[in-house]
């Protein structure tokens, strides 16, 4: 499986970040995303939840603190899904 890292961000004094995802993948078996809320976290805030799928979804989620990383796990195949996009909202 091939991991590209989109976002791995500080927003300095934010108190805490809402994420919205806009999603839609081949399926969570192959591709999807994971979302991390400190650089030194080995665990997704989402491991239980594979964010992605052959319907198209949006997501709202709240990350208590200022940073994240967004990894979207892949296995490369070509479709013709409309993938991801993220709008991180930082919050004073």
């Amino acid at each position: 499986i091939d991991n590209q890292v989109y976002i791995d961000k500080t927003f300095a004094g934010a108190k805490s970040l809402t994420v919205t995802l806009d999603i839609q993948t081949e399926s969570t078996s192959y591709d999807w995303v994971y979302i991390y809320d400190s650089p030194s976290s080995t665990t997704a805030i989402n491991s239980n939840k594979k964010y992605g799928g052959t319907t198209r979804q949006t997501h709202t989620i709240t990350i208590d603190g200022n940073y994240i990383k967004l990894i979207f796990r892949t296995d490369g195949s070509g479709n013709s899904y409309y993938g991801f996009k993220a709008t991180i909202v930082p919050n004073y």
